[in-house]
């Protein structure tokens, strides 16, 4: 059973609503604090940031070693395993919270939340490891400009993307892995590589631990369409109502 079953009943009925739940206060300051600190010790590691006698900044190779990290993606690092990390996802006030929807929506396996997988018991999840990402200061991202090696601003945003259900949402997990990309205009100038994934995964309910508040204009930030969820999914597992 789970260690901890953080959600109201209230805040699972705004998720069975809306597709979304921002839950705060899931780690306290000091986990909050512990974690900061290791993050930052990754980057120490990784090159990114450096130690100088005003304390951390970012290193001046910065913008070839993000984007190394990240595969070229603004925004995100190619961190995975780290133990700060590995506490965070595992801490049981985040399991518990992600295993509290999957009980109340895909584990019904009923209605908006049927799929072809079969019962499963929501407690007994695999946990799945993505990369860890960042929002760096626009001084530091207009100061540096373009990245010469991929031509795009070091920072930028992620992009509207359809990462766990392509148009065919069920063909994707009965064939094999692959990727499909190619490169749009985007403002300002330059490229950005788009692509649509088939990886044979299902992961319908995804989240992330924010370590920082990000409520102000150019801080950042994450953007959900509300209800999108319920403008897709029939028994074909195709798009649209």
């Amino acid at each position: 059973d789970l260690l901890e079953r953080p959600l109201t009943r209230k805040q699972i009925e705004t998720f069975e609503r809306e597709g979304l739940l921002v839950l705060e206060g899931v780690l306290d300051d000091d986990e909050i604090q512990e974690a900061l600190s290791g993050f930052h010790d990754s980057l120490l590691k990784a090159g990114v940031l450096v130690n100088t006698d005003r304390g951390l900044s970012i290193s001046p190779l910065s913008a070839s070693k993000i984007s190394h990290l990240g595969g070229g993606i603004g925004g995100i690092v190619d961190i995975f395993y780290e133990g700060w990390k590995l506490k965070v996802q595992e801490h049981p006030r985040v399991v518990g919270a992600i295993a509290q929807l999957y009980e109340a929506t895909y584990a019904t396996n009923k209605g908006i939340w049927q799929h072809p997988y079969g019962n499963f018991t929501p407690a007994c999840l695999t946990n799945y490891i993505d990369r860890a990402g960042y929002r760096l200061g626009n001084g530091i991202i207009n100061s540096v400009g373009i990245n010469q090696r991929t031509g795009q601003p070091l920072q930028f945003g992620l992009f509207a993307h359809v990462d766990c259900h392509p148009p065919d949402r069920w063909a994707a997990f009965s064939r094999p892995s692959s990727r499909a990309c190619q490169r749009i205009p985007m403002p300002g100038g330059y490229t950005r590589q788009i692509c649509r994934k088939y990886h044979r995964r299902w992961r319908p309910i995804q989240s992330f631990v924010s370590l920082s508040d990000a409520l102000e204009e150019g801080q950042g930030g994450f953007e959900a369409a509300r209800g999108f969820h319920r403008e897709f999914g029939n028994d074909q597992g195709t798009w649209g109502p």
